[in-house]
């Protein structure tokens, strides 16, 4: 392909990524978690054309071609599509044969098969890595195309236009599948200009390289569960652990922590010690408040939900859920100190979009992505690991991809207890 084409097809993967960003931090609002903005965007950088969008579920039918090919026919659009125009262009160099369906699509996702693979099929919500070609089926026009730069491209599956989440599932490493893709399993009536118009049917072929991760979720075992109920002011829990397990709270704790104190939390997992030095004497409110919970056993049994490897962070705090849309204590605390810079080895208080949004949920930071955050500089940052690095490394390395918030862990880790020592 010349120059100025591909000089076209950049611009528009930069258009478009843009708007995805923009759909991504709309989301991103409405979640109490670290924010993964820069991961989307780093996933989106290398994806070309293929742009956010949310899954559904349809009905499929399977039928089997002559040639032995299956096709498989997802219901979507009653709506009788239009027959596609021939391929306008020739292929970029490196990309395999291959005809576009000149049939009316009948407004539906037709997944045709061309060649098979070998080994596992991909789940739902895998990261994949894939060699593309797409087409607007309107014109023959190849708008994108992973051959042109010389690399497949990576992507999640729940990051993804509609008709990519439903039609990749099920290939296998090496196969090959035509996706005819109509426009509301698309960009929709928005279109992508100046290649793609409103409503427009996609055709792509596709070819699998690899993947990883998919049903990330299924290895979170069930939460312990909500524990007792405080109304009015919450008082500081002794210290000896005596205290009621307790997850739900009227009022936020306060004077919990002494500034001239040296506190040392210890989270005893099933896979080992993590010991935590908590900075009173800057992050007083904060280390406060999460003495309170812990002598209060609101992490007790917890699991770690998250792991996020775009960003180094794990994360955990949701004794109801063991999800970020844990309902939390029932209170937040208020910002304090900062802004803050972000290395490995951290604990640091999670929360929402807004500012004095954070109650419980808490993430270990564990290598040097997690300076991506620095940007914000809002989480607040109130303790360093002293003992334990290893076992954070090992939490890490059950990274599983999938769901929008980047994976979780493929087996059980475990919050068994969370005691504070202090001196």
């Amino acid at each position: 392909m010349g120059t100025d084409k591909r000089a076209r097809q950049k611009a528009n993967r930069n258009a478009r990524i843009d708007q995805a960003t923009v759909a991504a931090s709309k989301a991103d609002n409405q979640k109490r978690m670290v924010t993964v903005a820069v991961a989307v965007v780093a996933a989106l950088a290398v994806i070309g054309g293929v742009f956010l969008f949310m899954n559904r579920d349809d009905e499929t039918d399977v039928a089997t071609g002559p040639d032995g090919s299956t096709s498989t026919t997802v219901g979507g659009d009653p709506a009788a599509g239009g027959a596609c125009a021939p391929l306008a262009e020739p292929l970029p160099e490196g990309a395999p044969a291959f005809e576009v369906p000149t049939e009316p699509t009948n407004g539906e996702l037709q997944i045709t098969e061309l060649a098979p693979g070998s080994g596992e099929p991909v789940p739902e919500g895998a990261t994949v890595t894939v060699q593309y070609v797409g087409v607007a089926c309107s014109t023959g026009a190849i708008f994108d195309a992973s051959y042109t730069t010389g690399e497949p491209a990576t992507f999640p599956l729940d990051q993804v236009i509609p008709g990519w989440t439903q039609g990749i599932p099920g290939m296998t490493v090496g196969s090959q599948r035509l996706l005819v893709i109509p426009g509301d399993l698309a960009y929709g009536q928005a279109g992508s200009p100046p290649d793609i118009g409103p409503d427009e049917t996609l055709v792509f072929f596709v070819e699998l390289v690899s993947f990883e991760g998919g049903a990330a979720e299924s290895a979170t075992p069930p939460p312990p569960g909500p524990g007792a109920t405080l109304t009015g002011p919450t008082p500081c829990p002794p210290a000896d652990g005596s205290a009621e397990r307790t997850t739900s709270f009227e009022q936020a704790p306060s004077g919990c922590a002494d500034a001239s104190k040296t506190y040392t939390a210890v989270f005893t997992t099933n896979l080992g010690t993590i010991k935590v030095a908590l900075d009173a004497a800057t992050m007083t409110n904060t280390t406060s408040n999460f003495i309170s919970l812990a002598r209060y056993h609101y992490y007790d049994g917890t699991a770690i939900f998250r792991t996020d490897t775009s960003i180094d962070i794990f994360q955990g705090g949701s004794p109801t859920t063991n999800s970020p849309s844990d309902p939390g204590p029932g209170y937040t605390i208020t910002d304090e100190s900062g802004p803050f810079t972000y290395q490995p080895n951290q604990l640091i208080m999670a929360r929402s979009a807004g500012p004095d949004s954070s109650g419980a949920q808490f993430f270990f930071s564990t290598g040097p992505k997690v300076s991506n955050l620095d940007a914000q500089g809002t989480y607040l940052l109130f303790g360093e690991v002293t003992e334990g690095q290893d076992i954070l490394q090992q939490i890490m390395a059950l990274h599983v991809a999938g769901g929008d918030l980047g994976g979780a862990p493929g087996e059980p880790v475990i919050i068994e207890t969370v005691t504070i020592d202090e001196a």
